[in-house]
């Protein structure tokens, strides 16, 4: 099927969009990473070898993107050389945030990437980069969890859908006028549009307590976020945000970010290389986001009332008539209802991980990271993920758009702010001891 060539989905070719205005700044793509750490017995050799073996991750990396405008892009399959496993051996910490958690992969040549790294403390870890592309974040843990068990099976591809011409042209409408006629220039950013990255993304996380991630279920019930909590964690960051900028001495009217959602259906494996996403799109004034009430319920009203409209259908026949638009037009029509601005943030709750890896190839694993890539604008991705119970905030950022101790700042602000009930009044705003302005 792959030699024939399976076209990209509308979310595929979305994503690439992002890839081309991410590398058009300098920076590595549109890549996701999941970064294990390994107990240190692991032998590096041993697993780049059975890599090697595994017939998912050969079918992946042999892949590559055919595009020929006015074609459709497709996934055509090659007769490529082994997959592109590194092993690094006496390596840094340092050098591995910059290179391995930085590292390009392209999708028009290998769309995946393993690396295989010995810090120098001794410690083993091992990162999967994957272009956005070829996977949402359930196809990213289907083909993770089969190189991690060497076995292969299930649906590679997603099945394509067929629907009536003018059908589909008069919601991809309806889609554009609702996501990109809602943008406007004066949106809320921490990098300017014609910053351009010279240092690579730092990433930090936070991993919350069983009780304190059930407090912050109890917090996000008692502010009416629902169903679901992720008005809740908008909210939270949003009115975090709020204040840091203030801090800066900034006050735009508003922001403005996509928040994606999974579009496949629920309780079952699925496919594996397809993006099955559709975004809805969310502009909150400033005047709602100094109290977490107040912005979830701002929040919940245009949640609402998109998903009334039926939004979700609507940007998904959008995503896949633009599958026929050249990328140069769709840049600058984002660009032009956007002033290059992009988003005030980059956004995601991947929802619970319903089944964590234990091992790796027979091998203990100690601890598990998503790393989100960062856009540029805005410089910022927040991700919000449940795992065994436990509530994960992720947090990547350029530091040419956030300081370190801004970062700080903010990610404390955040988990104040989570934790904290609807029947307490919000504490003051935290004051930044940096005199470091936004760039």
């Amino acid at each position: 099927m792959a030699s024939a060539g399976q076209p990209l989905t509308g979310a595929d070719h979305f994503h690439l969009l992002i890839d081309r205005q991410m590398r058009q700044k300098g920076l590595p793509g549109n890549i996701s990473r999941i970064h294990l750490r390994l107990a240190p017995s692991a032998d590096l050799m041993a697993l780049a070898e059975m890599l090697e073996q595994n017939p998912t991750l050969n079918r992946v990396a042999h892949l590559r993107l055919h595009h020929r405008w006015p074609a459709l892009p497709k996934w055509i399959g090659t007769s490529a050389d082994s997959p592109d496993i590194f092993i690094h051996r006496d390596l840094p910490e340092e050098m591995f945030q910059s290179k391995v958690l930085n590292g390009p992969v392209g999708a028009t040549t290998v769309p995946v990437r393993i690396d295989l790294c010995a810090w120098n403390d001794g410690s083993k870890h091992l990162v999967v980069s994957m272009h956005h592309a070829l996977f949402d974040h359930r196809g990213m843990t289907l083909f993770l969890q089969s190189l991690a068990t060497g076995q292969s099976d299930g649906q590679l591809f997603i099945r394509s859908q067929r629907r009536p011409w003018r059908s589909e042209a008069m919601d991809a409408l309806h889609g554009m006028f609702s996501a990109l006629g809602s943008a406007g220039w004066n949106l809320a950013t921490l990098a300017p549009k014609h910053l351009r990255p010279t240092e690579a993304a730092l990433h930090r996380e936070i991993s919350f307590s069983i009780e304190d991630s059930g407090r912050m279920d109890l917090a996000a019930q008692q502010h009416g976020a629902g169903p679901g909590r992720s008005a809740f964690y908008m909210a939270v960051v949003l009115v975090a945000l709020r204040e840091l900028l203030e801090s800066r001495g900034e006050r735009p009217p508003y922001f403005w970010f996509p928040v994606p959602h999974n579009m496949r259906r629920k309780g079952a494996n699925g496919h594996l290389i397809g993006n099955e996403l559709a975004f809805l799109f969310f502009k909150i004034g400033r005047e709602a986001l100094f109290t977490v009430p107040q912005a979830v319920a701002a929040i919940q009203m245009q949640l609402n009332t998109q998903i009334r409209k039926g939004s979700l259908g609507h940007q998904a026949a959008l995503q896949r008539v633009f599958r026929r638009v050249p990328f140069w037009m769709m840049n600058a029509m984002v660009g032009l209802t956007t002033g290059g601005r992009v988003s005030s943030l980059a956004f995601s709750d991947l929802g619970e991980e319903r089944n964590p890896l234990q091992e790796f190839l027979g091998v203990p694993v100690q601890g598990m990271a998503h790393i989100p890539p960062v856009p540029c604008p805005p410089g910022l991705s927040v991700v919000f993920k449940r795992e065994a119970g436990q509530l994960r905030l992720i947090v990547a950022y350029l530091p040419q758009a956030l300081a370190d101790e801004e970062c700080a700042t903010l990610m404390g602000r955040i988990r104040v702010l989570l934790l904290t009930p609807r029947t307490t009044k919000g504490e003051q705003p935290l004051k930044l001891t940096s005199s470091r302005s936004g760039c």
